[in-house]
């Protein structure tokens, strides 16, 4: 389920650290510290899944941004992702059935 971003406002909320992007949900609103806010602006990033999508495919760009380690980016990438209940940048479950060409003799008949 995706949920749409805005940016953090208050000031009792905690700037991202080192592993931890200090987000938290609120009703549908996923709020962010303004470091990441303005990273969300910057490439055009409307929802929460847009974000996580982003930080899992570009890990070290977001790091760089933050001044973190790729692995920090990674670290606070997953922890969202547990927060919200995502599955982004999980493989997908593959069926115990295959389709596709078989060999003429070997239909199973």
């Amino acid at each position: 389920m995706s949920i749409m971003l805005s940016r953090f406002i208050t000031s009792t909320i905690k700037a991202a650290t080192p592993g931890d992007f200090n987000a938290r949900r609120v009703g549908d609103r996923l709020e962010v510290p303004q470091a990441i806010a303005d990273i969300i602006e910057s490439q055009g990033i409307r929802t929460s899944d847009e974000f996580l999508s982003y930080a899992e495919a570009f890990p070290s760009a977001l790091a760089q941004c933050l001044g973190w380690s790729a692995k920090d980016a990674q670290q606070a990438t997953q922890r969202l992702s547990q927060q919200l209940g995502s599955n982004v940048g999980q493989a997908p479950e593959r069926p115990d059935v295959y389709f596709g060409a078989r060999k003429p003799n070997d239909t199973g008949i």
